[in-house]
């Protein structure tokens, strides 16, 4: 099965030049690119997408404000930010309002692709240096949090796993157990810590300052 793609992006050549270069890559069907904010929510309400790239700035209009608007309109949209940008304020301001990952342009088109082949198969779709900067953050506050105790070891040892920017199927192969099983671990515990998907579960896990358990 093919994944849709969107992207939004006001820079023209670049929309060309991803969408020339995913169209040959196996699994990825052409990406529809969207240069307005309001014609991307126009095409959203027409066709849907598997995952859908966000630029954060876009002329007058805000990315941000963009994500915030898509997930209420369709919460089940997976967005993920493809930006030139990565200072702290907005890596912030995208993950609160719904982003799922973090990916930068000075990446290849290539990497790009390979990390959202990873996040489809169950990772995370983070850039090195921006999750650095989470973790950093998150290491400088000293806060802990209790919820990650209401976890059972089998749940806290996948979401160590997790953390360590894993798939299903890889922590599956660890824990041998099938991809299905660590799935439905992972619907419970995201349940039980009140986020929505595996990067908030993963941001929560590094806020409570513990190494990753993986065993």
């Amino acid at each position: 099965m093919e994944i849709r793609l969107a992207i939004i992006d006001d820079d023209a050549d670049f929309l060309a030049a991803f969408a020339d270069y995913t169209e040959q890559v196996l699994g990825f069907s052409r990406p529809v690119g969207f240069q307005d904010p309001k014609a991307a929510l126009r095409g959203m309400d027409r066709a849907v997408y598997d995952i859908v790239l966000v630029d954060l700035l876009l002329g007058r209009s805000s990315g941000c404000e963009l994500i915030r608007e898509i997930k209420t309109k369709h919460p089940k949209t997976h967005i993920i930010v493809l930006s030139g940008h990565s200072e702290d304020a907005l890596i912030n301001s995208a993950l609160s309002n719904g982003a799922e990952g973090y990916l930068l342009k000075t990446q290849s088109i290539r990497e790009i692709l390979k990390a959202l082949e990873g996040y489809v198969a169950g990772g995370l779709a983070m850039e090195t240096n921006v999750m650095k900067k989470i973790i950093r953050r998150f290491q400088d506050a000293r806060t802990q949090d209790k919820s990650i105790d209401t976890l059972t070891k089998k749940e806290r040892i996948i979401l160590g796993h997790l953390a360590l920017g894993k798939s299903y199927k890889e922590i599956a192969d660890e824990l041998q157990r099938s991809p299905q099983t660590v799935y439905s671990h992972s619907k419970r515990m995201y349940k039980k810590l009140g986020v929505k998907s595996k990067t908030e579960a993963v941001v929560l896990y590094l806020k409570s300052n513990r190494e990753p358990a993986t065993n």
